[in-house]
């Protein structure tokens, strides 16, 4: 059975988009859970991301921060991701928050999570210092884990790990491969 909080959150997705995403209103109207509807944080997810994604299109910030939000508090990963990269790279240079935006990449990559693309950018914010205190051996860790699943960014993240075994010491490169190893299998194997 669906949560009452769920489904309000749902609820309320569908009125923000009840105008621009009509699948997603229809599969509420014709059912009382929303567990036999169409999967709408997909739905939500596909649209919101296909329109951040277009460079073109006119985006309703306020509008895709508030969605992906409520699926966010709801466990999506995905919308995690989203809203770190919203938060680090879309908005208006006087909006940006980075601490904001690792926040949402650590908790959609880390135990919780394991969202590998989130994984790939908490390797980058901690290469660059973004958020956080720049830190190779985190940046390498990250990244690495990063690598155990095909994603979009997995080119990127090989680049990124050469780049890093460049910068670290021989001592430092095998305490970050211990590390990666550790929290391999102690925490996102589970």
């Amino acid at each position: 059975m669906v949560h009452i909080k769920t489904y309000f959150s749902y609820a309320l997705i569908a009125l923000l988009l009840s105008s621009t995403n009509s699948i997603f209103c229809e599969a509420l109207e014709k059912s009382p859970t929303v567990k036999s509807a169409v999967n709408p944080s997909k739905t939500i997810l596909e649209q919101i991301t296909k329109q951040l994604n277009d460079k073109e299109a006119k985006v309703d910030l306020k509008k895709s921060i508030l969605l992906l939000q409520s699926l966010a508090d709801n466990g999506s990963t995905e919308a995690m991701l989203w809203l770190g990269r919203i938060y680090r790279d879309v908005l208006d240079e006087s909006d940006r928050d980075a601490k904001k935006a690792f926040s949402y990449f650590k908790q959609a990559g880390g135990k919780e999570g394991k969202n590998y693309e989130a994984q790939y950018e908490l390797g980058k914010a901690y290469f660059y210092g973004e958020g956080t205190d720049r830190n190779l051996i985190s940046a390498f860790l990250w990244t690495s884990l990063s690598l155990q699943k095909n994603t979009p960014v997995q080119e990127k993240a090989r680049e990124q790990v050469e780049n890093l075994k460049g910068m670290l010491t021989d001592e430092q490169l095998k305490y970050a491969y211990q590390l990666v190893d550790n929290i391999s299998s102690l925490y996102l194997s589970q």
